[in-house]
């Protein structure tokens, strides 16, 4: 059903609701014809100008609700998008649009994909009912097809090198992180069976140039009268490089070249034969490396192929789509069948996407299929987040250029987010930083008129990473001074009248949030983590997840210990001593020592002993109905044969401490409802997850009292997108830029 169309000239005042469009808001909302890229910028209102095309689509171009497609990245902001123009349209009068939008195609790419894949299942080769897995239920199959791909190769009979070197070299966690990343970017750049794509042809050896260049210097070199020691050492080396290409250059290990190259310092080093030699020496390396690495390339290919025939056959048991999976097929569909696409780009009078910066090619290729000079995209370079989730921000650049040379590009540079002091300092930082690509943020926002004028809105706190800090704690010590330094800056201003609701810390990585967190509650203020993997570092966590660790193996001392010395249990330091004494005077695990009535528990104190024969009574218990009985019974089981709830709500945070506890269980329960009882599969879980092995399954806290939590929150910068604070505090800033040992990378060519 279409709405009468009324003209744009009539869109007035009225009609507007009070808002008022700048220039360049009104060029994007009123430019509805042909394709249009919007180069947003932060805070600039693009949501706002998203709605309003929308609106204006339907009551002044008559386009039906469901002829517009909008492509968002989250569920959370397509979700927010369909309540605001379900209310901009109830707000103008247009109930019956409004009504539509609950069907409209409102989605994330992936919910797009999975409405078309149900809607044309037959065409597609799927089953109907086909479940889409989040990441949450994606992440255990990839991990199980990864280890039964290894297993599979280490079976394997090949020539040196075996899968058994390949694994000793590597190790098992660095070829699982490689393999799951190598195909992300295969899969996201279009290989529905991702395989490795062969080594460059090997050249010229580099033998003979290399022979040559270092005969040349260790002639110049040997003819100086009074070597001094850094000419000695660069002789020396000549000599062993031609020593070993003499010998057998076909045998010569790569890494074994670097300690042959020259000194860098000395004049008599500096000559055009020492350079020679250098560069000879390079090319020799990078053709041995090549040559080496044909053999690990085919290992790592058939691991590779390996793990996406037991993933697939994973899924399929699953009867389950994941979100490569959506995308793909989606493609695969519109590209094979010529008159579905043309029937899809037919229904669609106009599509629109929101944060094309942060699309993968097979996306935008997609979307792109469907398009017939109606696409509105919407982006920016400058906050491009998801390039480990394979998006390239280069697609939105080369598409921005494309529409640029066409003049169907639009910018949004206002922000009325941030004040204008704070606006001029980030764009003095990142203009400096990222040349002429940066585009410089104006300020919308109006200063309140009782501003003081000399009011400090951007402060530095300063702290010396060189200096010799006497600090113990986990983190480096210029880390623990800058996270106190900011926690007495914070609590100064929270004195001053500052909500800590209204605070936000801020940091680029997720690894020391800890430190900042501890210092903030030093200062006794409240505090609540958001994302990264400070969920997993609290004790009361730590304690279940041990006591879970502990029911699926007894024998895991370090489980056992961690749950004795918590509040589940409550033996004293003392008591664990001991205990530990008699397991290895008595060669017994610790478990059995503590059911042992002998004369152990006899050496420990009336209360200790107390405590363990309660616990041996109830764990006991639960051993035996660990295999029937489910993780979230367990665990609660646990928390009212200890009372261990009641004490934490009797711990400053309490409610928050118990929330998190209680986000632990509904974890068992998911993981239950999608794979069954299992216990040590939820363990293998949540072991990947406290180690951070992917982005998507790092876990915040659990929510408490929503929106309305007056705690200061701390969070990382990607997470904060979108999100606006009074009082923004980015820590952090003296962290090294991490460097990661890849031992695999495609071209993207």
């Amino acid at each position: 059903m279409s709405v009468a169309p009324m003209l744009e000239s009539e869109w007035g005042a009225g009609l507007s609701g009070g808002r008022q469009w700048t220039a360049e808001q009104s060029r994007a909302i009123e430019r509805r014809r042909g394709d249009l890229l919007l180069d947003a910028g932060a805070g600039s209102g693009k949501t706002s100008v998203l709605v309003e095309r929308f609106v204006r689509a339907v009551l002044v171009d008559g386009v039906d609700v469901a002829a517009i497609l909008t492509i968002t990245f989250t569920e959370k902001a397509a979700a927010e998008l369909r309540d605001r123009i379900r209310l901009r349209l109830r707000e103008l009068g247009a109930d019956e649009a409004a009504r539509q939008t609950e069907g409209a195609f409102i989605s994330t790419i992936h919910g797009f994909c999975a409405r078309v894949l149900r809607a044309h299942a037959l065409s597609a080769g799927l089953d109907p009912q086909f479940t889409v897995l989040d990441r949450y239920r994606s992440d255990p199959l990839a991990a199980q097809a990864f280890d039964d791909a290894l297993e599979d190769l280490a079976r394997a009979d090949t020539v040196p090198p075996t899968p058994v070197d390949l694994i000793a070299a590597h190790g098992q966690p660095t070829l699982r992180s490689t393999i799951l990343s190598v195909y992300g970017q295969l899969r996201s750049a279009g290989a529905m069976h991702p395989r490795l794509p062969p080594c460059p042809p090997l050249g010229d050896d580099g033998v003979a140039a290399l022979r040559a260049a270092a005969v040349a210097v260790a002639a110049e070199l040997g003819a100086i009268t009074e070597p001094g020691a850094r000419v000695v050492q660069a002789l020396d080396r000549v000599r062993r490089c031609l020593e070993l290409i003499e010998a057998d250059p076909a045998t010569v290990w790569p890494a074994s070249l670097w300690t042959l190259k020259l000194p860098r310092n000395g004049a008599a080093l500096c000559t055009d034969a020492c350079a020679a030699y250098t560069e000879a020496l390079d090319g020799f390396r990078a053709a041995s490396a090549a040559r080496e690495a044909g053999p690990v390339r085919d290992l790592l290919d058939r691991l590779l192929a390996g793990f996406g025939e037991h993933y697939e056959r994973g899924k399929r048991e699953a009867s389950g789509l994941d979100f490569e999976d959506l995308e793909l097929l989606t493609h695969r569909l519109l590209s094979t069948d010529h008159e579905l696409q043309q029937r899809y780009a037919t229904r669609f009078a106009s599509i629109m996407v929101d944060e094309l910066q942060d699309t993968n090619a097979v996306q935008l290729a997609l979307i792109e299929s469907i398009a017939r000079d109606n696409l509105f995209t919407v982006g920016d370079a400058q906050q491009s987040i998801y390039g480990f989730r394979h998006a390239d921000v280069e697609l939105f650049r080369a598409r921005g250029a494309r529409l640029a040379a066409a003049g169907a590009r639009e910018t949004l540079r206002t922000n009325f987010r941030s004040r204008p002091e704070i606006l001029a300092a980030l764009n003095r930082a990142f203009a400096a930083e990222l040349g002429d690509s940066f585009m410089a943020l104006r300020p919308g926002r109006p200063v309140p008129p009782d501003t003081p004028p000399d009011e400090a809105l951007v402060e530095m706190v300063v702290v010396d990473k060189g200096a010799d800090w006497e600090l113990e704690g986990v983190a480096a010590p210029w880390r623990l001074a800058e996270a106190r330094a900011l926690a007495r800056r914070v609590s100064e201003l929270v004195a001053d009248g500052a909500a800590p609701g209204e605070i936000v810390v801020l940091m680029r990585a997720t690894t020391d949030m800890r430190a900042y967190e501890r210092a903030l509650e030093s200062r006794g203020l409240a505090t609540y983590v958001i994302g990264g993997r400070g969920y997993w570092s609290h004790p009361q966590v730590v304690d279940l997840v041990a006591y879970l660790r502990a029911l699926a193996n007894p024998r895991d001392e370090e489980a056992l210990y961690g749950v004795l010395a918590s509040p589940l249990v409550g033996a004293s330091l003392d008591a664990l001593v001991v205990l530990g004494a008699g397991a290895r005077a008595s060669e017994r695990d610790l478990w059995w020592v503590i059911r042992d009535p002998g004369t152990v528990l006899d050496a420990l104190s009336a209360d200790d002993r107390a405590a363990l024969a309660r616990f041996a009574e109830w764990f006991s218990a639960q051993r035996s109905r660990s295999a029937r009985a489910g993780i979230e019974e367990l665990i609660d089981s646990a928390l009212a044969a200890t009372g261990y709830d009641l004490a934490m709500l009797a711990m400053p945070g309490g409610t928050r401490r118990l929330a998190n506890v209680r986000k632990l269980m509904r974890l068992g329960r998911e993981h239950e409802d999608a794979h069954g009882p299992d216990l040590r599969g939820f363990l293998a879980l949540l072991a990947d997850r406290q180690a951070g092995r992917s982005p998507e399954t790092r876990e915040g806290e659990a929510p408490v009292e929503g929106e309305g939590l007056d705690a200061i929150r701390l969070m990382t910068i990607h997470r904060a997108k979108g999100l606006e604070f009074d009082i923004v505090c980015v820590a952090d800033l003296g962290r090294s830029p991490g460097f990661t040992s890849e031992i695999l990378r495609v071209s993207g060519d």
